[in-house]
């Protein structure tokens, strides 16, 4: 059982429509997009690993492609390129769980999950993990032009003396990317959506590939259609043998990418990473604030020296 000190904050579940007019980081005014969602029980809304044992709608039984399937493949991505050049518009800012799991360094990490809210201009975000351990409860920020371009970080984890301690890293730093192959810059639905058009542009260059469409799928509950691209045989143009795309069917946009390495000697093909969207709020109303270390509602080191 989750006691109080290890519960999240109230996040993401219901979009409650309070419209904030006070802008700027006037804390004592400005309400937060925390405060105004419902706890989410995170050991049930969780996203379903795949497969969720979808049912094939089309199947490509051999190599090359057969002409349909790259006709409703083209098809898919012209959708996605036009919803590309809009998604910053029609989500504007929003709140959702990110899970993350990665491999780095060779080893495939544990499972992170993170409550975020993100903006599209300026780029902002601010998370706040919810697994695993030893990272719990720790909060990052970052706004774009600002912190002289730094990540805001604090260290998490139940040890008390440690856990709020704070830190301004530069978002190239080793650091940054100890636990992570990609660039905080990197996150993001709309950045979702540019790894799937970099995925089908590759396809189309070297189309010696396996496509294959799954329909009834489904994560978090909420339906979704699956591309699966297997690169048969092995080549060292691809970084991956098989990917797959999940696009939530009423928003239309991806919400979950894995990618899987090349099988070993036993046929086994493991993660190499993954990254799904879940409870996903579009067009909330955020202000500066929420994107503010200096935020009573965070726990950051508000007099926090930033280096140049």
């Amino acid at each position: 059982m989750i006691d109080a000190m290890r519960t999240p904050l109230r996040f993401i579940a219901a979009f409650i429509s309070v419209v904030v007019t006070t802008s700027g980081a006037s804390f004592a005014q400005t309400q937060s997009i925390l405060d105004r969602t419902n706890l989410v029980d995170y050991r049930v809304n969780r996203p379903i690993p795949y497969p969720t044992q979808p049912q094939p709608a089309r199947l490509s039984p051999s190599l090359p492609v057969p002409e349909e399937q790259w006709q409703a493949f083209e098809q898919m991505i012209n959708d996605a390129r036009l919803r590309f050049e809009t998604i910053n518009r029609q989500f504007g800012a929003y709140a959702c769980i990110v899970t993350m799991r990665e491999t780095v360094g060779g080893k495939l990490q544990e499972t992170r999950r993170a409550q975020m809210i993100f903006r599209a201009e300026p780029f902002s975000v601010y998370m706040k993990y919810i697994t695993p351990d030893d990272i719990v409860g720790r909060e990052i920020v970052y706004v774009e032009g600002h912190n002289n371009g730094r990540i805001i970080v604090t260290k998490g984890g139940f040890r008390p003396a440690l856990a709020h301690i704070t830190r301004a890293i530069k978002t190239d730093s080793q650091l940054a990317h100890s636990e992570s192959n990609h660039s905080l810059k990197e996150l993001g639905i709309a950045s979702m959506m540019k790894q799937l058009l970099d995925v089908a542009h590759s396809t189309e260059q070297f189309p010696d590939c396996k496509i294959e469409f799954f329909e009834n799928a489904s994560i978090d509950n909420r339906a979704c259609t699956v591309i699966q691209i297997t690169h048969e045989p092995k080549s060292d143009v691809f970084p991956f043998y098989k990917g797959q795309v999940f696009i939530d069917n009423q928003y239309q946009v991806p919400v979950r990418f894995v990618c899987y390495n090349w099988p070993d000697s036993s046929g086994v093909a493991t993660i190499r990473e993954e990254f799904t969207y879940t409870n996903i709020i579009p067009n909330i109303s955020v202000t500066d604030a929420d994107f503010d270390y200096r935020n009573p509602r965070y726990e950051f080191k508000k007099n926090l020296t930033i280096p140049e």
